[in-house]
């Protein structure tokens, strides 16, 4: 988090700190603040994700999350909303427990 955003040689640097992402002054100058802020690690499975991904890190923009967690929170990742619960496709097929492709067919005939 802290390489990808402050060392201009870290290969992901050019998505992060050369956009402006940074990470917040308290996390920066300490791994205890840090750890404060967002205790252990629920799992292996988890690591830092930012729910708003054109912020930066910090207490209030971050979460662990996991990797399909993550990945349904890209930016190029539609959202679909209902009932108030807003969700990816592949959310929305977990959720109704209905393998993925399966539900992309039915959902591809009822979408524009």
């Amino acid at each position: 988090m802290k390489r990808r955003c402050t060392n201009l040689n870290d290969k992901s640097y050019e998505h992060y700190g050369a956009v402006g992402i940074k990470v917040c002054k308290r996390w920066l100058v300490s791994f205890e603040n840090f750890y404060t802020d967002m205790g252990k690690k629920p799992s292996s499975k988890h690591s830092i994700d930012r729910i708003d991904g054109d912020l930066g890190y910090s207490p209030e923009n971050c979460r662990w999350a996991t990797a399909f967690e993550q990945n349904n929170n890209r930016a190029c990742v539609k959202q679909f909303t209902y009932n108030g619960k807003t969700l990816s496709m592949k959310g929305w097929a977990k959720e109704i427990g209905m393998p993925y492709k399966e539900f992309y067919k039915q959902m591809k005939k009822v979408l524009p």
